[in-house]
């Protein structure tokens, strides 16, 4: 009876290895199911690899392309967007024309970047939202849409306004705002609140008195705005402008504060202009050509 046992345990034990040897392959279905088609080849969190979850390891899900899906960044980081106009907004440099006076080259308190309460503690008149000055370095900075003008500033050469309080401190309103009429000569102008976007200066062409700064257009040509414009070109002028003495010379220098500052007299802007190089000789020579032209 036990050797019975013993035989027949032996004979079972032969058959299951020989049919392990004859038989690998169903061995290498089930312990190579995982290794094979390994899905972290194309897993999500190695970008996607094409190579990686092609199929050939069983798993097609495993690199399906959702992982590194080329659209992350050939659209979304690099549509253009980041460099979206608005960085170089050529309304700034066409509007720009209207811009402060400042140039940069504000001095004392009260300058661009200054601290300030009130308006009136900057030389712009404008106090920003951040407590300083803006507005009035001549340059396209802050919230600026061009040169000290727009944003916290006001408007820039034309656009629309009801007042000057709408436009940019060195500009005014006449249904835009510009810088014509600021007693300045600024912007594009070739003389005093005249020529370029402004109306014509004393004998410029002109076909209608509203092409004139001063209203007046005769025999195509426009009259004088105020009674020392055009002084150089007036024969009362010689004596300044054919001058060969340097201290007379600078009555050229007190004529033209006579006209910035629409002089009703040259005792009126005495303060103003008197104190030109040259002292007393060039302001003499100056009044003798005002009285010439605005008696």
């Amino acid at each position: 009876m036990h050797h019975r046992f013993a035989a027949g345990s032996l004979v079972l034990l032969l058959a299951l290895a020989c049919a392990t040897a004859e038989d690998p392959g169903q061995l290498q279905v089930t312990g190579g199911a995982s290794s094979g088609g390994d899905a972290t080849g194309g897993g999500p969190d190695t970008g996607g690899e094409a190579t990686g979850g092609d199929g050939s390891g069983g798993d097609p899900s495993g690199g399906d392309g959702t992982g590194g899906d080329p659209s992350g960044g050939a659209t979304t980081g690099g549509d253009g967007s980041g460099g979206a106009p608005t960085g170089g907004n050529p309304t700034g440099g066409v509007q720009g024309t209207g811009g402060g006076s400042g140039g940069g080259t504000c001095t004392g308190a009260g300058c661009d970047g200054d601290e300030c309460l009130w308006m009136s503690d900057c030389q712009s008149g404008v106090c920003g939202t951040s407590g300083v000055c803006v507005c009035g370095n001549g340059v396209q900075d802050g919230l600026e849409t061009g040169p000290d003008c727009g944003g916290e500033c006001g408007g820039c050469v034309g656009d629309a306004c009801a007042g000057e309080a709408e436009c940019a401190p060195a500009l005014v309103c006449a249904g835009t705002c510009t810088h014509c009429g600021n007693g300045v000569v600024d912007g594009d102008e070739l003389g005093l609140d005249c020529g370029g976007l402004c109306p014509g200066c004393f004998n410029a062409p002109c076909t209608d008195p509203v092409e004139c700064a001063s209203g007046e257009c005769n025999d195509g040509l426009c009259g004088r705005s105020f009674c020392l414009e055009g002084w150089d070109q007036d024969p009362a002028g010689d004596v300044c402008t054919g001058c060969t003495q340097d201290d007379q010379c600078y009555c050229e220098d007190v004529l033209n504060c006579f006209l910035a500052n629409r002089c009703s007299s040259p005792s009126a802007c005495h303060d103003l202009c008197e104190n030109t190089p040259g002292g007393g000789a060039a302001t003499a020579i100056a009044q003798q050509v005002f009285d010439a032209m605005c008696s």
